[in-house]
């Protein structure tokens, strides 16, 4: 029965595109019958962190802008906002990055660590990552197959996102520009599985390397479809091709074409958790946050994200917790303290003022696996992490990465699953 589940769900992912010829190594992962439960209080606490880290984004949007204004932002508190919010931006962004702090993110991921009282803490708010949803998906669907009668705590993230593209495009066609960087095509595959989900709602995914795309007068057209809708996903951080770099820019800034995910790099930084609890104590820094986010939401984000410090020249080495770059993704330069490499990462960190945080580590929950395999099953006792989405400020999809490892994170020993209410 276990070797016949596996059989299944191998067949599932890779008809899905995933696990296509040599993808079956470099897109590898373990599958597991287990699906994660959550109790219906915690399924209420996540509804109610949604209004709360919308809020908060769109308060950050607000003090980015106006930082920006050096006829208003002036003194040192302004002055640490806007290098803080204008590290590791790629220059077409910059000018882009401070338009239009109405345009909040309508798509918001963020990572769920559980620790081991079943309370949940935020280690990472991104709002300018459009990636994981393809993967969220097709775990979604290998939910309903190891266990038919479970139900999802949240609405499926195609069904939320499609309700999210028809809603924008009214009475047009819906359909969704997807522009990835060249750099990014090892995701392609995951793209294509939310392009094929998403034709069941009736919605048209275009998906397209940047070399594959153009902007024809005030049409962007993507691997030759144009997009009619002009509603853009995101634009990717990593473009390089600079005549499409223009021409987006170009369509933005003249309102020609709409972005689910507008372009502040900020919004997807961990300084902003290290912005957000303020843990020197600045009073202006204080008053500027106060003066733009509800108070209610900073203090509700404050219980749970784990306390993030900048790491500046004069900082000290803690004796507990995680160094992170601000501007990083997966586990590149994120150290524990105690790993060999934490003392030089740490020196680093000193020598780049700002451009780290230390945050409070979270001992994450361990959960009880059936790990399959060709050749049978074993049972493990895993850490876990969950990746959860906003999508209009409700959550949607939702996936499960477990490993043993404390820095819990995807890869070809990591095991995938969906989740259920209990």
């Amino acid at each position: 029965m276990v070797r016949d589940l596996y059989s299944r769900i191998e067949g599932i992912v890779t008809e899905s595109g995933l696990w296509a010829g040599e993808q079956r190594q470099t897109h590898a992962f373990r599958p597991t019958s287990s699906i994660v439960g959550f109790t219906s209080a915690q399924v209420e606490e996540l509804k109610r962190l949604g209004p709360t880290i919308a809020e908060v984004l769109q308060g950050m949007s607000r003090i980015l802008t106006v930082a920006h204004n050096l006829d208003v932002a002036e003194g040192e508190a302004w002055r640490v906002l806007r290098k803080v919010m204008s590290m590791e931006v790629p220059g077409f962004m910059a000018p882009l990055q401070s338009l239009y702090p109405k345009q909040a993110p309508l798509l918001i991921k963020v990572d769920v660590m559980e620790d081991g009282d079943g309370q949940f803490h935020l280690a990472e708010i991104d709002a300018t990552n459009r990636r994981g949803m393809g993967y969220t998906s097709l775990f979604e669907r290998l939910r309903s197959e190891v266990k038919p009668r479970s139900s999802a705590p949240f609405t499926p993230i195609v069904e939320a996102l499609a309700g999210l593209v028809k809603r924008l495009c009214g009475k047009g066609r819906p359909q969704l520009g997807y522009v990835y960087a060249h750099r990014e095509r090892f995701y392609l595959s995951e793209f294509l599985i939310l392009r094929d989900a998403l034709r069941h709602y009736d919605v048209e995914l275009l998906v397209g390397d940047e070399l594959e795309t153009n902007v024809v007068g005030d049409t962007v057209v993507i691997n030759g479809t144009p997009c009619e809708s002009a509603l853009l996903a995101d634009f990717a951080i990593k473009l390089e091709r600079k005549e499409l770099i223009v021409d987006l820019s170009r369509l933005y800034k003249e309102k020609r074409v709409r972005l689910l995910i507008p372009p502040r790099p900020f919004l997807g930084s961990k300084a902003l958790l290290a912005l957000l609890h303020n843990a020197e104590g600045d009073a202006k820094i204080e008053a500027i946050l106060r003066s733009m986010i509800d108070g209610e939401a900073i203090d509700h984000l404050r219980q749970r994200v784990p306390m993030t410090r900048f790491v500046t020249k004069s900082s000290v080495a803690p004796t507990s917790g995680v160094l992170k770059e601000v501007i990083s993704s997966g586990m590149k330069g994120v150290y524990f303290v105690g790993d060999p490499a934490f003392k030089k990462g740490f020196a680093d960190a000193r020598s780049r003022p700002y451009q780290y945080v230390v945050q409070d580590e979270i001992v994450c929950r361990r959960r009880r696996f059936q790990v399959l395999s060709s050749e049978g099953g074993s049972r493990e006792n895993l850490r876990t992490r969950l990746i959860l989405y906003y999508v209009l400020r409700s959550p949607a999809g939702g996936l499960i990465t477990a490993t043993e490892e404390k820095a819990v994170h995807g890869g070809g020993r990591a095991v995938f699953t969906g989740i259920t209410a209990k």
